[in-house]
């Protein structure tokens, strides 16, 4: 089950909203407006997989999975730009 799991979250990050996430974190540099960026790809991505497959057995664990990504794939880019960022101030 756990190797099922990790494969949902990497099959989501690289969906639309893992790639949305992401360029949110490229592009965003406050906070709020990452997490409004993250919020909107991941109700887009759960709408899509409605319509797509017309019922979802497992509603709650989807929405976990795709919002677990979708906060992964976001968050990795910002804390690098954030860290690169103040080493470059430091510097």
């Amino acid at each position: 089950m756990n190797y099922y799991l990790w494969g949902q979250v990497a099959g989501n990050i690289l969906s639309i909203a893992g790639i949305g996430s992401f360029i949110c974190g490229l592009i965003f540099s406050k906070q709020r407006y990452l997490l409004l960026g993250i919020c909107f790809f991941s109700i887009i991505e759960l709408i899509t997989k409605v319509i797509i497959k017309d019922r979802i057995v497992d509603m709650e664990m989807q929405i976990a999975v795709v919002v677990v990504a979708a906060f992964i794939a976001g968050y990795v880019p910002y804390i690098l730009k954030m860290y690169f960022k103040n080493k470059k101030k430091n510097n």
